[in-house]
């Protein structure tokens, strides 16, 4: 009884929408984005039959290294700011930890707020749109990470079924990642 909610909102946000995601990368549909039957496994051979794929790949995996290093970088020193004392620690210590414990109304208004597509201060920040800004993955596909490509594969291409199929790999890829770091991670805990 406890579980249920848990496993139904699990079932809801992540099950269902990688099932759909695998789902449409072996349909085709049309640009108007009517599904035209099944598709096989063709929109993954058009896929790595794309010349740009090897570029698009060798740029999301650098991104993605220098994104996380700034990301491990910068949140070590402000751990390590927030353990030091000086003054104002505390306020600024209360500015972290008010949103967190604030009611679900306010945090989910905030929330919105910054990531809000126009003016959101997170969006500004993240993998996509900055590369979207700044190039829109150009001149042609040179400044592409996957997120950037399948986003191109599906609505400047009218490819949705290829952008599936580059979500797909995307997520092949991040579950990769994923599986190799709690391998390694279980690994260090396992040695004395």
């Amino acid at each position: 009884m406890w579980l249920g909610p848990a496993t139904a909102l699990i079932l809801t946000m992540v099950v269902w929408p990688v099932v759909e995601m695998i789902r449409t990368s072996l349909t085709r549909v049309s640009s108007t984005g009517l599904s035209q039957g099944f598709a096989g496994v063709r929109n993954y051979t058009d896929l790595f039959a794309e010349g740009d794929l090897p570029g698009v790949l060798l740029r999301t995996l650098v991104w993605v290294v220098g994104v996380v290093t700034v990301t491990i970088v910068v949140s070590l020193g402000l751990t390590q700011l927030l353990n030091s004392r000086f003054p104002g620690r505390r306020l600024v210590r209360w500015a972290l930890i008010v949103p967190w414990a604030s009611s679900v109304l306010m945090t989910a208004l905030i929330w919105r707020w910054m990531l809000n597509n126009f003016y959101g201060v997170i969006n500004r920040l993240l993998s996509f749109p900055i590369i979207w800004a700044m190039t829109r993955g150009g001149p042609g596909f040179a400044t592409d990470t996957t997120t950037a490509y399948l986003y191109k594969l599906a609505f400047d291409n009218q490819s949705v079924g290829e952008s599936a199929a580059m979500a797909v790999v995307n997520f092949g890829l991040i579950l990769a990642v994923v599986l190799v770091y709690l391998r390694v991670v279980r690994r260090q805990e396992d040695t004395p």
